[in-house]
């Protein structure tokens, strides 16, 4: 109960915030399962989805980066990346991004047509 209130009020406070200084940047990321008891990494297009969504909601507006916190090695990038540059395109977010990863991983991302 204490992370909801916790959340609530940190979102109201940087919503208050990017309103006054609309240079604010945003960021969150998804990619390990917290909620509903659950724990693990998750890169599948329907984890990223439901997490964004509910960002999205707790925030009450889009975050300026969304990117996954950890690679999951159970869902390729080829599902991951075309599933947060998607909600890029439906405008839920600016910019995305990977944490967490190889070099090697970072620049395949990068440089490939999804």
């Amino acid at each position: 109960m204490f992370a909801i209130r916790f959340s609530v009020s940190l979102s109201s406070y940087v919503m208050r915030q990017k309103v006054a200084d609309p240079s604010l940047l945003v960021a969150s990321k998804c990619g390990v399962k917290c909620l509903n008891g659950e724990s693990g990494v998750d890169n599948s297009p329907n984890h990223i989805k439901e997490y964004l969504e509910g960002t999205i909601e707790r925030l009450g507006f889009t975050p300026d980066l969304y990117y996954l916190h950890r690679i999951d090695p159970n869902t390729p990038l080829t599902e991951s990346i075309p599933a947060l540059d998607q909600m890029r395109k439906e405008g839920k977010t600016k910019y995305i991004g990977l944490s967490e990863c190889s070099a090697k991983t970072l620049r395949t991302a990068s440089s490939s047509e999804w």
